[in-house]
């Protein structure tokens, strides 16, 4: 993978400019962040963002080419699980945002990082379909 200057970079850079990304995205459709990286030991949730009144868990998904698998269908039952593990965590830390309707997205990019292609998946799973 290349940031665009046709050098390879790190799978965890990959992952940081594509959470940039897709957090630009979702910023210009109107959510406002929250919190980025948010992690326990359960689980990751890569962006908390608010949409209105409803608390947003982002999972954020990157592949350079989706030609063979669409980036969004790799978050499997055990990553949904994780997910809604990860944002237990979070609610129990932030009680008021307990409060809000939750809502868990998967972010798909696929592309140059400087300008991906993004599908975005609202409502992608919830409590009662994660598997584990």
């Amino acid at each position: 993978m290349s940031a665009g200057t046709g050098q390879r970079i790190s799978t965890a850079r990959t992952g940081a400019l594509a959470e940039a990304a897709g957090r630009r995205f979702l910023e210009q459709q109107g959510l406002r962040l929250i919190e980025c990286n948010y992690r326990c030991r359960w689980g990751e949730i890569d962006l908390v963002m608010r949409d209105a009144g409803t608390l947003v868990m982002v999972e954020v998904r990157y592949r350079a080419s989706a030609a063979l698998v669409e980036p969004g269908l790799s978050v499997d039952g055990r990553k949904r699980h994780r997910v809604l593990q990860a944002a237990r965590c979070y609610l129990q830390e932030h009680p008021r945002e307990a409060e809000c309707s939750l809502r868990f997205d998967v972010l798909s990019l696929s592309g140059p990082l400087e300008a991906p292609r993004c599908r975005w998946f609202r409502g992608a799973f919830d409590a009662d379909d994660a598997g584990g």
